[in-house]
């Protein structure tokens, strides 16, 4: 191995600066997450869904994704039962900020958190997804929630 690998390798983790682990985050994001607008079933909502934004990074190595979730927040699980597969999630504010952060860093999924982030920032700021006191879900679904849904979709194609 180069030197020059070598020092890299030692770099990672707590002598890196800040900027430069976000840096390596969005790279990995880039090449390995997935950027989502999920339409979930609900039966507490007018129309019977809503929608969530999240980030994920799924793969068998589990240092990486903890790396994600110090530097940003979220979780990281197993991805099923019985599976060697780890997977991180941020979801909604946390996704939004991460995404935020990373995007200048971003090429390959750069558009698709474009989308992910207005979503989040307009459900935030709505308060979607906050419960009645009747224990039903608040109904904010606009026209412009389903146009992020098939705008995220389309610019993963």
């Amino acid at each position: 191995m180069a030197s020059r690998d070598k020092d890299c390798i030692l770099k990672f983790g707590e002598q890196m600066t800040r900027e430069e682990k976000v840096i390596w985050a969005a790279g990995f994001v880039d090449g390995e997450g997935c950027i989502s607008i999920i339409k979930n079933r609900h039966a507490g909502c007018v129309r019977g869904y809503y929608y969530t934004m999240r980030v994920a990074v799924s793969q068998r190595g589990r240092r990486p994704l903890d790396e994600l979730a110090k530097l940003f927040g979220g979780v990281v699980r197993p991805a099923q039962r019985g599976s060697d597969l780890f997977v991180w999630v941020a979801s909604t504010q946390m996704g939004a900020d991460a995404l935020n952060e990373m995007l200048p860093y971003m090429i390959v999924k750069k558009q698709q958190a474009k989308v992910a982030i207005s979503f989040a920032n307009r459900r935030i700021e709505r308060g979607y997804g906050r419960r009645k006191p009747d224990g039903t879900m608040q109904e904010f679904i606009t026209t412009r929630d389903e146009k992020d849904f098939h705008a995220l979709r389309a610019a993963k194609r």
